[in-house]
C-alpha cells in the first residue's frame, strides 16, 4: 500500500508528481538544511480525490463566491 502522507525525506524521494509542487519544494528546502517546520505532505492523488467528493464540491462551491 502506497503511503497518503509522506515525510519530508520520502516527498523528496517522491518527487514533484506524487506531491505537488510546494511540498515537494518544502522537502527540497528541508533535505538541504534550510529551516522548515515538522510537517508532512498529503500525496496529489488523494488530494485530488477529496476535493472532488461530493461532500466538499458544495463547501467548494460556497467558498467560492467569497473570492
Amino acid at each position: 500500500m502506497t503511503a497518503l502522507i509522506l515525510n519530508w525525506r520520502q516527498a523528496y524521494e517522491a518527487g514533484v508528481l506524487t506531491c505537488g509542487g510546494k511540498g515537494y519544494h518544502l522537502a527540497k528546502l528541508h533535505r538541504y538544511g534550510f529551516p522548515v517546520p515538522d510537517g508532512g505532505v498529503v500525496v496529489a492523488d488523494i488530494y485530488r480525490q477529496l476535493i472532488h467528493a461530493p461532500a466538499l464540491a458544495g463547501s467548494l462551491e460556497t467558498i467560492s463566491t467569497w473570492c
